[in-house]
């Protein structure tokens, strides 16, 4: 049975203490003041898309419901160089609060309210290059070592978009009907676990698909504090279990559902760890969305940073940039091999974020190739498929020779591995320059008078090779790599 007469003192204290933990956030609200667009315009977007204003927030282990409502005199906003964020902290009439384990029983012990720090928010973001705008419920409150260090402010400084330095706890974020979407464990500012997501319906913008992380799994209870009164007069608080959240520690996501997100903040995914990663500009112009975790963005965005210093390459992603050619989205798919690109759905995906760095310059290629051969290399799933992948390598190949890398003999056959080394070197006449249609088809004395097409069968007849019974398509010339010779200007 719930109890209505929550005391107003002890909620006016408590939302006090809110206000003056927002008050260096971002733009704060008095109740004096009207609201800036940017809160008028996150207040009208809440109420078309909430009827009556309140949420339901109904726990899954205690038969309680409570109505929400933000309170628009405590809303604040920030933004940074992706999002224009508007948030506002939520009341109801019984206020919900989320602490660990530790901080109720330190609470039980001490009775010190101090101990019960949490926030719940209502977030509303705008994405400033889509101009969408989408919502979110976001509670965070702090672990029991850092509370003690930081006891009277301990969520200072503390937002959707920027976090305090030092901030060890839990952020969770859950759709606007109250279900689960997913959360962030902190240490000294750094996430180190992610509680994974889970499908949800009826929200603003459709589900958030399921991730699922290979690593140690987790579990605490958390708990629910609330004011007891006797006669009308507070008596004291009363803690118990509200929920049960487990999460996966060290580990890297499986999203090889339908187009699965990770809990950083890709694909449409509210959660945002706070100083995360960006896919750089380069990356943008190829790729257009993004379900990777942090490590993966940074690991993608300096591959392609360091290819990007390569002439070759460089010429390949201008050409796909000035065409509006792209991957449609870039993820994780533990169960394939290192890397694929599908040239239907055009997709790109790793099976883990270790193997982005080997995988993702033939990904890239085969872009390209998919976007210069009229048609796309969908077409070369058996006749011609060891055309296309054997020009990637050689793309791969000749691009090491010319920086003078260590290389890997990607395009090498088992019998001639040594003459492809020659043949590579002698084509690019010793690693100076992309070769023409003559060099590669030319034939060498030193190279047993082999030219690309010798080359190629030996690659595609290796033991064990994908490759072997699928028909070599002898009208299917390298046009790509020939592209960049005659238009790149590498020399």
């Amino acid at each position: 049975m719930r109890k209505k007469n929550v005391s107003k003192a002890f909620l006016l204290i408590l939302l006090a203490g809110i206000v003056y933990a927002c008050m260096e956030e971002g733009e704060f609200l008095s109740s004096k003041r009207s609201l800036p667009p940017e809160v008028s315009a996150a207040q009208k977007w809440y109420e078309d898309q909430v009827a009556g204003g309140y949420l339901e927030w109904k726990s899954v282990s205690i038969d309680e419901t409570n109505m929400l409502k933000p309170d628009w005199r405590t809303a604040f906003w920030n933004e940074d160089e992706n999002y224009k964020v508007t948030e506002v902290h939520l009341v109801g009439d019984e206020q919900f609060l989320f602490i660990t384990s530790e901080c109720a029983d330190k609470f039980q012990e001490t009775g010190d309210m101090r101990y019960k720090a949490s926030d719940t928010r209502l977030v509303v973001r705008t994405n400033k290059k889509t101009k969408e705008t989408d919502g979110f419920i976001m509670i965070m409150y702090p672990k029991l070592d850092y509370l003690e260090k930081n006891i009277d402010q301990p969520l200072r400084d503390m937002s959707y978009l920027y976090r305090n330095s030092a901030f060890s706890g839990v952020i969770y974020y859950h759709y606007l009907n109250g279900e689960f979407m997913n959360g962030w464990s902190y240490k000294a500012g750094v996430p180190y676990a992610i509680y994974p997501a889970k499908e949800a319906t009826n929200t603003s913008n459709g589900p958030l698909k399921s991730d699922y992380y290979f690593c140690d799994y987790v579990c605490e209870t958390y708990y629910s504090c609330r004011p007891i009164y006797y006669g009308g007069d507070y008596m004291y608080d009363y803690c118990e279990p509200y929920n049960q959240y487990c999460w996966y520690e060290n580990c890297y996501p499986d999203t090889s559902g339908d187009g699965g997100t990770s809990g950083g903040g890709g694909g449409g995914n509210p959660g945002n760890p706070g100083n995360q990663p960006s896919p750089s500009d380069d990356a943008e112009d190829i790729i257009d969305d993004f379900d990777l975790d942090n490590t993966g963005i940074e690991k993608l965005n300096e591959i392609l940073e360091e290819m990007l210093d390569q002439c070759g390459y460089e010429y390949v992603h201008n050409f796909l940039k000035e065409g509006g050619f792209s991957f449609s989205n870039a993820r994780y798919s533990p169960n394939s091999t290192e890397g694929g690109f599908n040239p239907i759905t055009k997709e790109l995906t790793f099976k883990n974020s270790s193997s982005i760095n080997s995988s993702f310059p033939e990904e890239f290629i085969h872009l390209y190739q998919d976007s210069y051969y009229a048609g796309g290399i969908a077409q070369y799933t058996n006749t011609g498929c060891p055309n296309i992948e054997f020009e990637a390598k050689v793309m791969q190949d000749i691009a090491c020779i010319i920086r003078n890398g260590a290389c890997d003999k990607l395009g090498a056959g088992k019998k001639y591995p040594i003459k492809y080394m020659e043949w590579l070197f002698e084509i690019t006449h010793n690693g100076q320059t992309y070769p023409d249609y003559s060099d590669i088809m030319g034939l060498y004395p030193q190279c047993n008078y082999m030219n690309y097409w010798d080359f190629l069968e030996d690659f595609k007849n290796i033991p064990n090779s994908p490759y072997k019974d699928m028909p070599t398509d002898k009208d299917l010339i390298p046009g790509a790599l020939f592209n960049i010779s005659i238009n790149s200007g590498c020399k």
